[in-house]
């Protein structure tokens, strides 16, 4: 559960932008009596409630997303507005130029345009970000090439992979066991400056994720 931390939040605040609601907030029944709550810009929403907003500026959310171990991150998700795409979506080379996301900046009227938006975009997913350390590569380029090329990122695992319940001959266990592992990570704690003790006690995986978020923010 430490790599999956925050993500319940942030389906939650998906949802919200989504639906145009506000949830209320859980397992509060007495606000803290120390705050100022009648003049405090913030309140705590109580019951279900409508998230109204100006037609011309998104909906946004923030999420926190606190480790144990003092990985934490802060998202901010923002409505989409399919009236403003030419903000989020740029040609792609490698894209089909029979997709809806090219046809954005296809030639065509204004009002074919704001017609196709509605139809073209409401399931549209914007990623302006992309980052991956994969069995494929360490980086989301390397996995995407090998991806495409057709290479193989399955294979048996290395010994020091196994459990000894792998090991176990009375259980029924597959006639070849085979996964995608990583092997030679090595993360820089200096990248991040995170102190080389807690580098060594944690999960590896925690630092994976780390270092491929950190690819997606240099590919924005």
């Amino acid at each position: 559960t430490l790599e999956t931390a925050g993500l319940a939040a942030l389906v939650k605040a998906v949802l919200a932008i989504q639906h145009a609601q506000i949830p209320p907030v859980a397992n509060v029944k007495t606000p803290n009596p120390n705050i100022d709550w009648d003049n405090s810009p913030l309140y705590l929403p109580r019951e279900l409630s409508s998230w109204n907003a100006n037609p011309s500026q998104p909906r946004r959310a923030g999420v926190n997303a606190f480790g144990i171990g003092g990985l934490n991150a802060h998202v901010i998700v923002e409505e989409f507005l399919s009236e403003q795409a030419d903000r989020y979506f740029l040609p792609d080379p490698e894209c089909d130029t029979n997709t809806s996301t090219a046809s954005l900046r296809s030639p065509q009227t204004t009002s074919s345009r704001e017609a196709n938006a509605t139809e073209d975009l409401s399931q549209l997913v914007a990623i302006v970000g992309v980052g991956a350390i994969a069995p494929g590569g360490k980086i989301a380029e390397e996995f995407w090439h090998a991806t495409k090329d057709g290479a193989k990122h399955l294979c048996e695992p290395i010994e020091k992979r196994l459990t000894p319940e792998h090991l176990d001959s009375s259980k029924r266990w597959p006639d070849k066991l085979v996964g995608g592992f990583i092997q030679d990570y090595q993360y820089d704690w200096r990248k991040h400056k995170v102190a080389p003790k807690q580098v060594a006690d944690a999960d590896p995986l925690q630092f994976m994720l780390l270092d491929a978020v950190d690819q997606a923010f240099v590919d924005t």
